[in-house]
């Protein structure tokens, strides 16, 4: 027997008490953005090392399961500050508590895993735990 995923986000969206397609147990919809809050604990803006700091992170998703994602940062070099703007865009798969962000451009890129509670998300890669909540 062939199962799809769309089959399967149509029975988790069943089973969670019609979650409008969402595949999220107990979530009312996961579309919309979602801002970065903290990583480790710590408020925006978060250091990354010496020189360079994130200022912002949103994700946004959109029916369809795709998502587009800004986040910027600043860099510091001698007396002068760059800041940055970086785009990316894609497609998240959803299923029970997770939510699995896969990059449109994979070059050297992994899919990003992250667990669901309601109105937000929490990544944790690269020994950086990022909290984002819905805007």
């Amino acid at each position: 027997m062939r199962i799809t995923l769309s089959s399967v986000a149509l029975g988790l969206a069943l089973l969670s008490g019609g979650c409008a397609g969402s595949g999220v147990v107990g979530s009312a919809t996961v579309t919309g953005s979602y801002a970065l809050k903290s990583v480790n604990g710590a408020s925006l803006p978060f250091a990354l090392n010496s020189t360079q700091s994130i200022l912002d992170d949103t994700y946004t998703l959109f029916q369809g399961g795709t998502y587009a994602r800004t986040w910027r940062r600043r860099t510091t070099m001698g007396t002068g500050t760059v800041t940055d703007t970086f785009n990316e865009a894609g497609q998240f798969i959803t299923g029970g508590t997770s939510i699995t962000f896969r990059r449109s451009d994979t070059t050297g890129q992994l899919d990003v895993l992250a667990q669901y509670s309601p109105n937000a998300f929490t990544v944790v890669l690269q020994g950086q735990t990022s909290v984002y909540r819905k805007d």
